[in-house]
Protein backbone atom coordinates (compact mmCIF):
# COMPACT_ATOMS: atom_id res chain seq x y z
CA UNK A 1 0.00 0.00 0.00
CA UNK A 2 0.84 3.61 -0.26
CA UNK A 3 1.31 5.98 2.09
CA UNK A 4 -2.09 6.63 2.68
CA UNK A 5 -3.17 5.98 6.66
CA UNK A 6 -5.30 2.54 7.21
CA UNK A 7 -8.28 5.32 8.51
CA UNK A 8 -8.41 7.12 4.97
CA UNK A 9 -8.03 4.43 3.34
CA UNK A 10 -10.95 2.58 5.18
CA UNK A 11 -12.56 5.79 4.54
CA UNK A 12 -12.40 5.61 0.97
CA UNK A 13 -13.76 2.53 1.19
CA UNK A 14 -16.85 3.60 2.92
CA UNK A 15 -17.72 6.13 0.07
CA UNK A 16 -17.46 3.67 -2.48
CA UNK A 17 -19.94 1.78 -0.42
CA UNK A 18 -21.79 4.73 -0.15
CA UNK A 19 -21.00 5.70 -3.97
CA UNK A 20 -22.13 1.93 -4.91
CA UNK A 21 -25.43 2.61 -3.39
CA UNK A 22 -26.07 6.73 -5.03
CA UNK A 23 -25.19 4.97 -8.24
CA UNK A 24 -27.79 2.25 -7.88
CA UNK A 25 -30.39 4.68 -6.82
CA UNK A 26 -29.81 7.14 -9.51
CA UNK A 27 -29.41 4.39 -12.21
CA UNK A 28 -33.01 3.20 -11.44
CA UNK A 29 -34.54 6.79 -11.06
CA UNK A 30 -32.90 8.26 -14.09
CA UNK A 31 -32.43 6.97 -17.37
CA UNK A 32 -28.19 6.74 -18.53
CA UNK A 33 -26.08 10.44 -17.91
CA UNK A 34 -29.63 12.24 -16.08
CA UNK A 35 -28.24 15.62 -15.35
CA UNK A 36 -26.54 15.46 -11.45
CA UNK A 37 -28.44 16.63 -8.75
CA UNK A 38 -25.73 16.85 -6.91
CA UNK A 39 -22.08 17.98 -6.39
CA UNK A 40 -20.40 14.98 -5.90
CA UNK A 41 -22.78 13.85 -8.98
CA UNK A 42 -21.19 16.57 -11.03
CA UNK A 43 -17.42 15.81 -9.78
CA UNK A 44 -18.27 12.16 -10.37
CA UNK A 45 -18.73 13.01 -14.12
CA UNK A 46 -15.90 15.08 -14.40
CA UNK A 47 -13.53 12.58 -13.14
CA UNK A 48 -15.26 9.70 -15.07
CA UNK A 49 -12.45 9.43 -17.84
CA UNK A 50 -9.64 9.38 -16.15
CA UNK A 51 -11.19 6.77 -13.46
CA UNK A 52 -11.78 4.99 -15.99
CA UNK A 53 -9.41 5.34 -18.30
CA UNK A 54 -6.34 4.48 -15.67
CA UNK A 55 -8.11 1.47 -14.84
CA UNK A 56 -8.53 0.10 -18.17
CA UNK A 57 -4.86 0.71 -18.30
CA UNK A 58 -4.36 -1.32 -15.07
CA UNK A 59 -7.40 -3.05 -13.25
CA UNK A 60 -5.58 -3.31 -10.21
CA UNK A 61 -6.57 -2.71 -6.23
CA UNK A 62 -3.66 -0.35 -5.84
CA UNK A 63 -4.46 1.38 -9.13
CA UNK A 64 -7.57 2.30 -7.50
CA UNK A 65 -6.00 3.18 -4.36
CA UNK A 66 -3.65 5.93 -6.58
CA UNK A 67 -6.85 6.93 -8.47
CA UNK A 68 -8.79 7.58 -5.23
CA UNK A 69 -5.23 10.00 -4.06
CA UNK A 70 -4.94 12.16 -7.15
CA UNK A 71 -9.17 12.86 -7.44
CA UNK A 72 -8.89 13.68 -3.71
CA UNK A 73 -5.88 16.15 -4.57
CA UNK A 74 -7.28 17.50 -7.58
CA UNK A 75 -11.19 18.00 -6.39
CA UNK A 76 -9.93 18.92 -2.48
CA UNK A 77 -12.55 16.12 -1.10
CA UNK A 78 -12.60 14.24 2.27
CA UNK A 79 -11.81 10.56 2.69
CA UNK A 80 -15.50 9.46 1.87
CA UNK A 81 -16.51 12.17 -0.72
CA UNK A 82 -13.33 10.85 -2.48
CA UNK A 83 -14.30 7.14 -2.31
CA UNK A 84 -17.98 8.12 -3.42
CA UNK A 85 -17.47 9.82 -6.32
CA UNK A 86 -14.95 7.04 -7.70
CA UNK A 87 -17.78 4.59 -7.41
CA UNK A 88 -20.01 6.45 -8.83
CA UNK A 89 -17.37 7.53 -11.94
CA UNK A 90 -17.24 3.54 -12.23
CA UNK A 91 -20.95 2.65 -12.00
CA UNK A 92 -21.76 5.16 -14.44
CA UNK A 93 -18.68 5.12 -16.66
CA UNK A 94 -16.80 1.74 -16.64
CA UNK A 95 -19.15 -0.77 -14.68
CA UNK A 96 -16.61 -3.59 -15.93
CA UNK A 97 -14.29 -2.57 -13.06
CA UNK A 98 -16.75 -3.24 -10.48
CA UNK A 99 -14.95 -6.16 -9.05
CA UNK A 100 -12.15 -4.14 -8.74
CA UNK A 101 -13.95 -1.84 -6.58
CA UNK A 102 -15.21 -5.34 -4.26
CA UNK A 103 -11.71 -6.56 -4.15
CA UNK A 104 -11.12 -3.26 -2.42
CA UNK A 105 -13.72 -3.25 -0.61
CA UNK A 106 -13.49 -6.71 0.99
CA UNK A 107 -9.62 -5.65 1.70
CA UNK A 108 -9.87 -2.96 3.85
CA UNK A 109 -13.59 -2.08 4.68
CA UNK A 110 -13.33 -4.42 7.44
CA UNK A 111 -14.16 -3.03 10.98
CA UNK A 112 -15.10 -0.05 9.52
CA UNK A 113 -18.61 1.40 10.01
CA UNK A 114 -21.02 4.09 8.88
Amino acid sequence: MSSVRKTTVRAFSLGIITGGFIAAGTIAAFPAKATPDSTLQQIAIQEEPYVCNTLELRPTVSTLLRVMEVVQSTESLGDQDTGTVVAMAIFDGCDQFVPVIKRFVAMYASGATA
